[in-house]
């Protein structure tokens, strides 16, 4: 998502580095805002969306199970 500078993705990350908690960060750079959204062509990227659906739900399995 352009409308998010690297940097603060990279900030991100980095605050969440030592916490006590699960946590998977996934920056799909090459999509736009949007892209797991199959109403809107122009920037829906199926490949990202099936990806990042699919990350989703082994989180959830794996830690609110």
């Amino acid at each position: 998502d352009a409308s998010i500078p690297v940097e603060e993705v990279e900030q991100l990350q980095a605050a969440v580095a030592d916490a006590d908690a699960p946590i998977e960060l996934v920056r799909y750079a090459e999509c736009q805002h949007g892209f797991h959204c199959d109403h809107r062509p122009a920037v829906f990227d199926a490949e990202a969306a099936a990806d990042a659906h699919t990350r989703a739900v082994e989180w959830f399995a794996t830690h609110l199970s």
